[in-house]
């Protein structure tokens, strides 16, 4: 496991714009999404785990408003949220790709082209 973490600090050291996901992809070269979960330890597990806790209930581990929470944890969520946030976006331009081949190998008429003539006409008199 050691050289695994090795060889993924080079290439983020070789690659520092690319999403961490991005280069565990790399390193795997495979299509399917890597999740590094497996490789994180417990405080950050923990930490993840209540940012997305916090987003889902809507609630603030601690008592107070946003600026009564430890400089750590806001901190962590920023970097958690901004993560999300590129993961995100590289999905939906992933999927709007996909979207865009799958709609020019269709053909007019599953597009719906209305320059063509109407159905009703009879073509056999």
């Amino acid at each position: 496991m050691e050289a695994l973490f090795d060889e993924l600090d080079i290439i983020e050291q070789a690659l520092p714009s690319m999403p961490p996901f991005e280069v565990l992809r790399t390193y795997f070269n495979q299509e399917v999404e890597v999740c590094p979960t497996a490789m994180i330890d417990a405080e950050d597990l923990f930490m993840l785990e209540t940012e997305q806790a916090c987003r889902e209930y809507h609630k603030l581990p601690f008592e107070g408003g946003l600026w009564d929470q430890p400089l750590k944890l806001l901190e962590n969520f920023e970097v958690i949220r901004a993560e999300r946030n590129q993961f995100e976006r590289i999905r939906f331009e992933q999927l709007k790709k996909k979207e865009k081949v799958k709609e020019n190998n269709q053909g007019p008429l599953a597009r719906g082209n209305t320059d063509l003539p109407p159905r009703n006409r009879n073509l056999n008199g």
